[in-house]
């Protein structure tokens, strides 16, 4: 069902994966056979469950689907709206994102029309290259550059190791590695030689990933499996386990019931992160959550009266403890202890700082840049500032310090010195007076910021600009509406 309706609906762009959107028939084709496929198999789960258990999993998916869309309903409606009052067509990818209204690009000047026809060849391709390396470099280093469906094959890997994008922030640890085949040896199989299933999957581990000349051997071979046929291997592979296990488990039991519920959904979605995720760790939240379910329901049973022995049980639980305790005492708590040294905005957390203060706090190199992307040129902004403070004393000195210069970042320097004399390190003035001049200072300043950040209709900037880096665009007044689209230093 969701292969079936992501092809009629054309959403496998929005995943940037690669597959052909010039064949019609077969997508045509894709289309039918999976949504036929789906009716199929939703016919046979109530032929073979019954209305009764149908309907136990029909109602609390309809109730949850209509409190989500309860949830989003405003961010869409909103979206739709603009989409009607810009003229943009309606469809999901204007739902999620709204309206965008980026400046096209006319590079007639410099490239012919066959040129541009080639250009707008290249761009309508999938971000995925069908030898399985992405065209954008700001995924690629999350993902890798190994050829065919090495990359994807390989994301236990190279996650566990950072071999990609190292830091904090992407650290998932080896718990899932060590832990997500060997916990499964320990469910309820219908034989014992079941269980030689997860030690299967743990030799194929250590040949793919860590032995050199079987990595070099599987590699290649993974590397002639290409895209778009290659995400059928990827999908063989990452559902393979939920079709083992369904079969090599025992029926009926109530570890094995929870686990495969469990199973079900981590496959699927697992199989969904791995296609459109490009190794970004924060995609997967869900997928680790899932992990930990999977490796917790199946040491449940190690656990158990009906897993084994009580000593058994006792030494599987004191093997689990002393493993996820090194991680913690050897990462997540040094980790946390060195976030917790440096942590960034303690002034904001405090109340200290307000929001626009602290922006510029941080990126002091900020408001002469948005001063001039924000804002009109010419509309007296910093005399307008002080124009606005009230204490005359204060104002006169700040008159005298920024002497010609009508600059913001000059204003700002000087505010900030006012703003935040101590009273005591001023001799010869009156405390009231030194506390007077730290409030007039500091309104004045928020006064800027606010103006810098949010500015009137009337000193509005509405001229068109380059995209300029990640986070300054963030502060850029209508930017949604004033941004030359991406493509335009490819196309040059």
């Amino acid at each position: 069902m969701f292969v079936g309706s992501f092809t009629a609906l054309d959403l496998w762009g929005m995943l940037n994966v690669n597959y052909p959107k010039d064949d019609p028939a077969l997508l045509s084709a894709v289309t039918v056979i999976s949504l036929g496929g789906a009716a199929a198999l939703f016919g046979y789960a109530f032929w073979k469950r019954g209305k009764a258990a149908v309907q136990g999993v029909a109602v609390p998916l309809l109730i949850f689907a209509a409190s989500a869309g309860a949830a989003f309903s405003p961010w869409l409606v909103k979206n739709a709206s603009e989409a009607v009052r810009y003229g943009s067509p309606i469809h999901v990818g204007t739902l999620l994102n709204g309206t965008l209204f980026p400046v096209p690009a006319d590079v007639r000047t410099v490239r012919t029309e066959s040129e541009l026809d080639a250009i707008d060849r290249i761009n309508a391709d999938a971000a995925m290259s069908a030898s399985g390396k992405t065209t954008n470099e700001d995924l690629g280093r999350y993902f890798g550059y190994e050829n065919g469906i090495n990359n994807y094959l390989k994301l236990p890997f190279n996650l566990t190791y950072q071999r990609n994008q190292p830091g904090e922030y992407t650290e998932i640890t080896f718990v899932f590695l060590v832990f997500l085949p060997a916990a499964f040896v320990f469910l309820a199989y219908r034989h014992p030689a079941f269980a030689l299933a997860p030690v299967a999957v743990i030799a194929f581990e250590y040949f793919y990933f860590f032995n050199p000349y079987g990595s070099v051997a599987l590699t290649k071979f993974f590397s002639d499996i290409l895209l778009p046929g290659g995400y059928l291997v990827i999908a063989a592979i990452t559902l393979l386990p939920l079709l083992g296990f369904h079969f090599a488990l025992e029926k009926n039991h109530a570890h094995n019931e929870r686990f495969l519920a469990n199973l079900a959904f981590l496959c699927f979605y697992g199989f969904v992160f791995v296609i459109a995720a490009y190794g970004i760790v924060w995609y997967g939240i869900a997928v680790y959550v899932l992990m930990f379910a999977a490796i917790a329901l199946s040491l449940e049973r190690a656990v158990s009266e009906d897993g084994g022995s009580s000593q058994g049980g006792f030494l599987t639980a004191l093997t689990v403890f002393a493993i996820v305790m090194t991680y913690f005492f050897q990462s997540a708590i040094p980790h946390g202890w060195k976030n917790f040294r440096g942590a960034g905005f303690s002034d904001y957390k405090a109340s200290k700082l307000s929001q626009e203060e602290a922006i510029f706090a941080s990126h002091p190199d900020y408001l002469p840049a948005l001063a001039t992307l924000n804002l009109k040129g010419g509309t007296g902004l910093v005399d307008r500032i002080v124009g606005s403070i009230s204490d005359p004393a204060t104002k006169a000195i700040v008159l005298e310090n920024l002497g010609n210069d009508r600059g913001v970042d000059k204003l700002q320097q000087i505010l900030d010195q006012m703003a935040e004399t101590s009273p005591e390190s001023v001799s010869g003035i009156p405390p009231e007076r030194i506390r007077t001049m730290n409030s007039e200072a500091k309104k004045a300043r928020t006064l800027l910021f606010e103006s810098v950040l949010y500015p009137k209709p009337e000193d509005r900037n509405g001229e068109t600009i380059y995209r300029i880096g990640t986070f300054l665009t963030y502060f850029i007044s209508e930017n949604r509406k004033r941004y030359l689209e991406d493509s335009l230093v490819q196309s040059f």
